[in-house]
């Protein structure tokens, strides 16, 4: 079982928001960085530029508490799956967004609890930011497995050209955070050289395009028809 390094350190991260804020909500959006609202609405607005659609089935890795799940909710034939590390973000997620019939799964290793060729997209926002690269292709292989031919895999990451992004991971709030998860650096850059090569490897086209305001650049992978 290939297990992800840091799924002991994401959960004592939760904990510890939880502990020592009052307010539960708020610990729930801060445990996924924040902004719960608007950047899950931002999301949404990615998934819709690249042809969402109202009966699609998306699979969401790294789901946290829920900021895509709930900005989703109200397409009403949407299949969705959201998977994380932390049980707690995962209940959260579940009970905010109100949809009975979508799934949450705890999965503590690099794997999507689902069938082969079944998704329209996989998505991974704010996941291979905290990843090592073998760790984040691995489940790039996992994502192409779940994926429909015609079908789209789109993540977040930092990328190792943007002086900001770099900034990001030196931060000394950063590192803060990083004391406080337990551990060293957190933060993962990667490179368009890296992020080209894998598509290769994969045999998927690629796409880099960014968004006004999401702190994070983009890249999708499509599955050819």
């Amino acid at each position: 079982m290939f297990r992800p390094h840091f799924v002991r350190d994401s959960n004592r991260l939760v904990r510890h928001l939880i502990a020592k804020e009052p307010d539960y909500e708020t610990a729930m959006a801060r445990a996924v960085g924040g902004a719960y609202t608007e950047t899950g609405w931002r999301q949404r607005q990615v998934l819709e530029s690249l042809g969402l659609k109202s009966a699609d089935y998306v699979i969401d890795i790294g789901a946290g508490s829920g900021r895509l799940s709930t900005a989703l909710k109200d397409l009403s034939d949407l299949r969705y799956l959201g998977i994380d590390v932390v049980p707690e973000v995962l209940e959260f997620a579940r009970q905010k967004c109100g949809r009975d019939d979508w799934t949450f799964k705890l999965v503590e290793s690099i794997e999507i609890p689902e069938k082969d060729r079944v998704a329209d997209f996989v998505v991974f926002f704010s996941v291979f930011t905290h990843l090592k690269e073998k760790e984040s292709f691995r489940y790039l292989q996992e994502a192409k497995r779940v994926l429909k031919k015609g079908g789209i895999i789109v993540f977040s990451y930092l990328d190792s050209k943007n002086p900001t992004h770099a900034g990001i991971v030196s931060a000394w709030w950063f590192q803060l955070l990083a004391r406080t998860a337990g551990r060293g650096a957190v933060g993962k850059l990667l490179s368009k050289e890296t992020l080209d090569k894998w598509s290769k490897e994969l045999n998927l086209s690629i796409e880099y395009f960014e968004v006004r305001d999401f702190g994070q650049s983009l890249c999708a992978y499509r599955f050819p028809q």
